[in-house]
């Protein structure tokens, strides 16, 4: 009666659990589908919905537990739904039985308290089933005693019976389930020991097999192996051998031997002089003796002879040999293997005749090449290195440096790039500057890239270009581009400086004009007649400032001609020395000095601009030194500008002021700039004297530093010219009669032009643009005498007029008047046949001379 003892919970095989749980599904949905089914409808009619609804739920519960546990992935011991399920539809019927039988007093359902009862003690075993027996059967019994007033429960002998075999149900239940228990346990125990038999049987049986599995499979590896080492003897491009040293014979031989040797296996085989036969004569001792280095040694050792083809063509192989030794270390046999190596050491030779190629173009390149190890040392250099840098081969043995060849400064910056290139990345061409032996530097590109061997960066291989040259082309050439940027400033600034001295020119025409006219009109005695005379003499200072415009615009020359320079220089100092004192001047003159075509009055503006210049550097006096001398383009040096072959005169201007800095010289000649105080300067002097000199095809340059003066130096094309004299006129009225056309598009210019005229006792005609000239001069053609013409003027300059006017009548006199100084379309006109020209502002005096003068030709 062990079994009685056993415990609830057994521990059965999975299959086995859940075969049980799915038999005790199928019974319950056998049993209680029916059942539960049929009283659900009849206590929904009866209306009895809360025994129906509980009856539903139990249906329920019965179907999906059923669907569940058929499920293929539904594991026994692994899910709780099927004692979740099973507590649920407990508790549900034991709530069923309690209402029914307990409250409602219906003893029809008394049987179902069987059911529950076997069912609990099936489904959860005898221990959980007893607690559950238990609650139910105490819960009735305290029910009957509260209510036992209840008509309902009158009959007590039904009742007791009930109650008795209740507890006999119980009882008989818990045997049951008991005995089935102990079956369970006793089969399990049966199976287990059968399962251990069986295992052992089948371990032993296992065992034994592998066994059987590994000698097999030592006696395939071993076939395997055999066929693989046949094969590979076979089929590989190397010669296999075997060698009886006992025998002195060969005993084995692969099939490349035929491939290798070009000779037949058998006569091998057959015949032991072959061998020695096939050895090239100048190896054959070479090679038997490292027969016996294998003996001595072990082998091992690799050994390269050359073989000689029946066909006479000579091979290269390489051999290498082992000794095979029996039990008593006695060399028995001795085993090879031998390939050709003929390609290779074919590749070698044009490896080293390439090598030789490299090194012989390296030595004749210009450029220094070179090749560096990872710690920067120098391995290789080319000849010309040695000549570049002053180093000898001495020197690199030593153990020179890449960087020792280019200065510190550019060393840091030198690593980084190598760092770069060894990495892989691409540092491209880079410039340094090198170092010489002997310290003196030089520019250098230098390009590099890296070494490899087995895959790994060794070094660089580079090459290092002197770019001297090319570094002073680009310092020529940015030379260029400052002097072409400084033309495109200075033409610029010419044009407006030319095209505000023309427009001012003409606002001090009307001035001077009108001033002229009144003055003609009264005595010298008159109260008017001073005033006016000033008026006079501030419109000469405005046509000055004029001048300077004109002058930096390069339109200032009016009466040019070969002058001697000493003279103008020399008398222009004079007079400046009059009136600074306090100055010393120093006179440096070449007496035989180049002549020099240039209009004198414009020559001593520049001089009289740059004396002033120096004196306002002095204020407390100093010395201004003079000095000229011949010169030729070949010693003219400039980043400005590149000088036209030639000779040249040569005038330094330098003085002992206070210098200038460097970011004043940068604009020393732009117009309108002055360093001097407001009402001081108007800033245009120095830009004159550079448009002068510039329309004079001259040079002009300035040195200086802050604190030791500065020096301006002058250039001026010498003249194959003989020095022409100079004559004095004294400007006097003269009047003259006949017909006069005047042309000029400023109504104001012309009205006072015409007026002025008039009163000299000329008939004067006014043309106010070029269109209505040509057409007076047409109605006129015969009366008039001369054209007073404006060169500027819209729609139909000066020069157009002159043609269409020398075209009707040739022998008419032309005097030229502009705003501009003589520039490039009035030397034209001149030098067509134009009789002469006027800048205005001119005054009557001057006007009625210059017409007397044509007048005269």
């Amino acid at each position: 009666m062990a079994f009685l003892n056993s415990q609830d919970d057994v521990n059965l095989p999975d299959s086995m659990e859940l075969s049980y749980q799915r038999y005790l599904v199928k019974v319950s949905m056998l049993v209680g589908l029916p059942v539960l089914s049929y009283f659900m409808i009849y206590d929904f009619i009866i209306g009895r919905y809360l025994i129906a609804v509980v009856l539903t739920v139990m249906l329920a519960t019965i179907l999906g537990l059923f669907v569940v546990i058929n499920k293929a992935s539904y594991q026994a011991k692994k899910s709780q739904i099927y004692n979740y399920s099973l507590y649920s539809l407990f508790i549900l019927f034991g709530f069923f039985l309690v209402y029914t039988i307990g409250i409602e007093g219906n003893l029809s359902r008394m049987p179902w308290a069987f059911l529950f009862t076997v069912m609990v003690f099936f489904a959860l075993g005898a221990s959980r089933a007893l607690i559950w027996v238990s609650v139910l059967f105490f819960t009735l019994l305290i029910l009957e005693l509260i209510i036992s007033g209840n008509e309902r429960l009158s009959v007590q002998e039904f009742k007791v019976r009930f109650y008795i075999a209740f507890m006999l149900v119980i009882v008989t239940s818990f045997f049951f389930e008991r005995l089935k228990k102990g079956y369970q346990l006793e089969l399990m125990k049966n199976q287990q020991t059968l399962k251990e038999s069986e295992n052992r049987y089948r371990e032993a049986f296992e065992q034994l097999e592998d066994e059987m599995k590994e000698r097999r499979r030592a006696e395939e590896n071993l076939r395997k192996s055999e066929e693989r080492f046949r094969e590979m003897a076979e089929h590989i491009r190397e010669a296999f051998w075997l060698y009886d040293w006992e025998k002195r014979k060969v005993i084995y031989i692969s099939p490349a031997y035929e491939v290798i040797w070009g000779r037949s296996i058998e006569d091998l085989y057959k015949h032991d002089d072959e061998w020695d036969e096939s050895v090239h004569p100048d190896d054959l001792e070479y090679a038997r003796d490292s027969f016996e280095r294998i003996i001595q040694t072990g082998g091992g050792e690799q050994r390269e002879y050359r073989i000689v083809h029946p066909d006479g063509s000579v091979r290269w192989v390489s051999d290498r040999g082992f000794a095979i030794k029996n039990k008593a270390g006695q060399v028995v046999r001795i085993a090879g293997i031998a390939e050709d190596i003929t390609d290779r050491k074919q590749s070698e030779v044009a490896l080293r005749e390439s090598e030789e190629r490299f090194r012989e173009l390296a030595e004749l390149m210009p450029e220094t090449v070179f090749e560096v190890d990872l710690e920067g040392k120098l391995t290789f250099v080319n000849r010309n290195a040695f000549n570049n840098f002053g180093y000898t081969q001495q020197d690199l043995k030593k153990g020179l440096k890449n960087f020792d060849m280019i200065i510190p400064k550019d060393r840091e910056r030198a690593q980084d790039n190598v760092t770069k290139i060894l990495t892989g990345e691409k540092s491209g061409i880079n410039e340094y500057t090198a170092l010489r032996k002997d310290g003196s530097i030089f520019p250098v590109m230098i390009h590099s890239a890296p070494i490899f061997k087995e895959g790994k960066p060794v070094g660089l291989r580079g090459f290092m270009v002197d770019i001297t040259d090319r570094k002073k082309a680009e310092e020529e050439r940015r030379k260029l581009e400052v002097q072409f940027l400084q033309a495109q400033r200075f033409e610029a600034l010419g044009t407006l400086a030319g095209g505000i001295a023309h427009d001012f020119n003409n606002l001090l025409m009307n001035i001077q004009g009108n001033t002229s006219l009144m003055l003609f009109e009264i005595e010298g005695t008159h109260p008017f007649f001073e005033p006016l005379k000033k008026i006079e003499k501030q419109v000469k200072s405005g046509a000055q400032l004029t001048r300077q415009m004109l002058g930096y615009a390069r339109k200032g020359k009016f009466n040019v001609k070969s002058v001697d320079l000493n003279q103008i220089v020399d008398e222009s100092a004079d007079t400046f020395g009059r009136t600074r004192k306090e100055i010393t001047i120093y006179r440096e003159f070449d007496n035989d000095l180049f002549p020099v075509e240039a209009d004198q009055g414009q020559i001593e503006q520049v001089l009289l601009n740059l004396y002033v210049n120096a004196a306002d550097a002095m204020p407390g006096g100093g010395k201004l030194i003079l000095k000229t001398k011949n010169e030729t383009h070949l010693n003219i040096k400039s980043n400005h500008y590149d000088p036209r072959p030639g000779k040249y005169v040569q005038l330094t201007i330098t003085d002992s002021g206070t210098g200038i800095d460097n970011q004043t010289l940068e604009r020393i000649f732009d117009p309108f700039f002055t360093t001097k105080g407001m009402g001081r300067g108007t800033g245009l002097g120095l830009a004159s004297v550079y448009g002068i000199i510039k329309s004079h095809d001259g040079y002009i340059d300035v040195t200086s530093e802050k604190g030791h003066g500065t020096t301006f130096t002058i250039f001026l094309p010498a003249s194959e010219k003989d020095v022409e004299g100079t004559a004095d006129t004294a400007a006097k009225l003269i009047k003259g009669s006949g017909t006069l056309l005047v042309v000029d598009d400023e109504e104001l210019v012309l009205k006072v032009g015409v007026n002025m005229l008039e009163k000299l006792g000329y008939t004067v005609l006014g043309a106010k643009n070029g269109t209505e000239a040509v057409d007076i001069f047409k109605a006129n053609k015969d009366k008039i005498q001369m054209v007073i013409l404006d060169i500027i003027m819209p729609d139909m300059g000066g020069g157009e007029v002159y043609d269409k006017i020398k075209a009707i009548n040739p022998e008419v006199k032309v005097l030229l008047s502009s705003g501009y100084s003589v520039d490039g379309q009035a030397i034209e006109l001149l030098e067509r046949g134009c009789d002469g020209f006027m800048q205005k502002p001119f005054t009557m005096e001057e006007l009625s001379g210059k017409i007397t003068q044509i007048m005269k030709k």
